[in-house]
């Protein structure tokens, strides 16, 4: 009589199946773990503020507050740039005089290291004057349409500025990068950078960052009797996770 004798799996076949579970398991965890907050602003139309975070976002990451007197709006069409990660919806901050509108929204403390922000930008109305950034905290530097200026660049808020040759469009939403490297505490900024994995090699505007951490940002315009959108908010370790072709 012939007895079966059943085959153990092999010691490396075991390893690959195991570390083919764990992938499953952990993939989703890890894969985004250098992203540091997300908005593409998929919000019912009307008032942005106390909306979010939204579902997935990373931990940290708080939902939107007003500066009063403004009242940012959320609209339902979304701002687009060639193979950069966009969904429906856009915010919308228009200038209600010298108080503008401003919304602040916060992430996980950051200290070290480098951090990269990446966002739409489009101007709704050809309005040519005042300011429209995305800035970090409520009195440090503002990236974006730099007031009086109608051209991008960063700014301090303590007279220090840094411009680019670039102006904002009215036919098209610019991707507007920041390198915050807390190392040399130096803030680049980069105008339509290629999206992809290769961090864009020369910025467009360099300037010392007069501050030493990132928990919060803000997003305001004012003094320009327009309204700009902004749309695709990306905050992350690497140029990679905000900057990969959709």
């Amino acid at each position: 009589m012939k007895i079966a004798i059943k085959q153990q799996p092999s010691r490396c076949l075991l390893l690959a199946t195991l570390g083919a579970a764990m992938s499953l398991t952990f993939g989703m965890s890890t894969a985004r773990g250098d992203l540091l907050f997300s908005d593409s602003f998929q919000y019912p139309v009307g008032s942005l503020s106390g909306d979010g975070p939204p579902a997935g976002s990373p931990p940290g990451q708080t939902g939107w507050t007003r500066v009063l007197p403004g009242d940012p709006q959320v609209m339902l069409s979304g701002l687009r740039y060639r193979h950069v990660f966009s969904a429906p919806g856009a915010a919308v901050f228009s200038d209600i005089g010298t108080f503008g509108d401003e919304a602040v929204a916060n992430l996980s403390f950051v200290h070290r290291g480098i951090v990269w922000i990446g966002f739409l930008i489009r101007n709704l109305n050809a309005a040519t004057s005042g300011y429209a950034v995305l800035g970090v905290g409520y009195s440090f530097s503002g990236y974006g349409l730099i007031s009086n200026s109608f051209v991008y660049g960063i700014d301090n808020n303590n007279g220090q500025r840094a411009l680019t040759p670039f102006s904002p469009s009215t036919t098209a939403a610019d991707w507007l990068v920041v390198k915050l490297d807390f190392h040399t505490l130096t803030q680049s900024l980069y105008v339509n950078p290629t999206p992809g994995p290769i961090e864009p090699p020369v910025p467009d505007a360099t300037l010392t960052m007069p501050f030493f951490s990132l928990d919060m940002i803000r997003i305001n315009v004012g003094n320009n009797d327009g309204s700009y959108a902004f749309d695709e908010v990306r905050i992350a370790t690497t140029f990679k996770e905000i900057g990969s072709a959709q």
